[in-house]
């Protein structure tokens, strides 16, 4: 070890050396971007930055777990924005989806309501009565058009619910000769599914974490979408989510009331319910068609 005198010196060349003002910036944060390890869940990494005050990486890491630390937002940390940004997008094998949050008018207190019915409605388990042979006819409200929702998860694949907007598509899938894939490219619909975190964007993600909103199990992360032609997931419509917000209250009410009444057995149903919604009461209609009547072409709804 160097001894006092030693220190002494090297403090006094240092001192000697030309000096000026500068600052550097320093940040760690959760990055957008998932590390998949061959035999370990799938997690996001923290990555602590320290920048010259140019801009420059003088030193980088990717950790697993947070650093005890705390951090304070400075506005000279927009300069260590625009680094992580364009790291993440270097080190990230696909484009990042955009989330929810960044739908037009759409309020984080809708969004939070959403994710507590879904995380309800994950947890009623409705894939263990309804199949794919179980069509439900939902107005929300009652003087719209009707869409048609199937739970998905019978099967013990992919877990959701599947809502088309035409009766002729729901037909279609039990009738036509056409492959899946041609039947997606003539129709679209709108989808809620299950999945693991990677599945969600990190918008939704981060803000999930914001506002602790619920998860139901670690598989059970709730993605809504709607596909396209080209089998894509795309956001949804403004619309798409406040009918799923009364749809998933008008489903999860007439669970409730199978569980007390008919211990599960699957019994037919043609109600209105009231249900919340942010902003609101909402009156939904909710029918369980017989599966032979969606083949009747006078079938009203």
């Amino acid at each position: 070890m160097a001894n006092q005198r030693q220190l002494e010196r090297l403090v006094k060349q240092g001192q000697c050396l030309p000096q000026r003002d500068e600052y550097w910036i320093a940040t760690s944060r959760l990055a957008r971007m998932w590390i998949t390890p061959k035999h370990a869940s799938p997690y996001r990494p923290y990555i602590t930055l320290l920048l010259s005050q140019h801009g420059k990486i003088v030193s980088s890491r990717v950790l697993e777990e947070a650093l005890n630390i705390q951090c304070v937002y400075r506005h000279d940390l927009l300069m260590a924005d625009e680094v992580m940004v364009e790291m993440e997008t270097q080190m990230g094998k696909y484009k990042p989806l955009p989330g929810l949050v960044s739908i037009p008018s759409v309020a984080p207190q809708m969004l939070g309501h959403l994710y507590h019915l879904a995380a309800q409605f994950y947890r009623a388990s409705p894939w263990r009565w309804f199949s794919d042979h179980h069509p439900f006819a939902i107005q929300c409200p009652p003087e719209d058009t009707p869409r048609y929702a199937i739970v998905m998860g019978s099967g013990g694949a992919v877990f959701g619910l599947a809502v088309y907007d035409r009766l002729e598509d729901v037909r279609s899938m039990f009738t036509s000769s056409l492959s899946p894939r041609q039947l997606a490219r003539m129709s679209t619909w709108f989808v809620l599914f299950f999945e693991e975190a990677p599945a969600m964007s990190f918008e939704d993600l981060d803000a999930m974490t914001a506002h602790d909103w619920p998860v139901a199990a670690p598989h059970a992360y709730p993605v809504f979408g709607r596909t396209t032609a080209a089998q894509e997931i795309v956001l949804p419509a403004k619309a798409d989510l406040r009918w799923m917000e009364g749809a998933l209250g008008a489903l999860l009410a007439y669970m409730d009331t199978q569980r007390e009444a008919y211990q599960g057995k699957v019994q037919p149903a043609d109600l209105t319910v009231s249900v919340p919604r942010v902003g609101g009461e909402a009156h939904v209609h909710l029918r369980l068609l017989a599966f032979d009547t969606i083949f009747r072409e006078d079938l009203g709804v």
